[in-house]
């Protein structure tokens, strides 16, 4: 059994995402999985390079998110919100 860490509950969502780093010079396409108001778990279709930080779009919100890597597994991240 795993203990829960996160201090909010995070609802699962189906959202296109992309993350931005070196100067929105690179983009890579995600899928957003589950999101609370401070992080996200995050999908790619392989496995993909990201950085330690990076901006997380969100297209369909409008959004731009400052985000710190957390965790990695060979296709999912988990990110922690920058303010």
């Amino acid at each position: 059994m795993s203990i829960e860490r996160r201090e909010l509950h995070r609802r699962r969502t189906y959202l296109a995402g992309k993350i931005s780093f070196d100067a929105s010079y690179c983009v890579v396409d995600c899928l957003i999985r589950d999101m609370s108001r401070n992080g996200a778990r995050l999908a790619f279709s392989s496995t993909a390079i990201v950085p330690s930080h990076f901006d997380l779009l969100v297209p369909k919100h409008g959004s731009r998110l400052r985000a710190e890597l957390i965790w990695r597994e060979a296709d999912q991240v988990g990110v922690t919100f920058l303010d």
